[in-house]
């Protein structure tokens, strides 16, 4: 195994929230988000949880454009899964999974997110 890329990506939550309070921000969430994240968002319950939750979803979908070096990834078709110890599991569905595995060999695709009061932050590092 080695590592193909490296990504991250840190985004202001203030940033999202403003975002999340516009009058675009259904027409956003649906270009950014996979529906799966769309439902996990609106249970979010204050706009607190649901700024932090858009932020760090950004962060990993851009630190995987940059871990991959394609920039015709499109965000809804990756998501974050988690396994039973809360541990996010990067998914890829569609044209992402068909890049990643097919075109350049990903076999492995590791995250970690973070966010604190004022930013959210995601590192991806993708193996062959």
């Amino acid at each position: 195994m080695s590592i193909f890329g490296i990504g991250v990506d840190i985004v202001k939550s203030a940033r999202m929230k403003r975002i999340l309070q516009s009058s675009y921000s259904e027409r956003f969430l649906h270009r950014v988000l996979h529906p799966k994240e769309i439902t996990e968002l609106k249970n979010r319950a204050d706009i607190e949880q649901k700024t932090l939750y858009l932020a760090s979803r950004w962060c990993f979908k851009e630190a995987c454009v940059k871990a991959s070096g394609r920039k015709d990834l499109i965000f809804p078709q990756m998501y974050l899964d988690k396994d039973p110890n809360g541990k996010p599991i990067p998914t890829f569905i569609e044209f992402n999974k068909q890049v990643l595995e097919n075109e350049l060999k990903i076999k492995n695709t590791h995250t970690s997110i973070s966010h604190e009061d004022e930013v959210s932050i995601a590192f991806v590092v993708m193996s062959s």
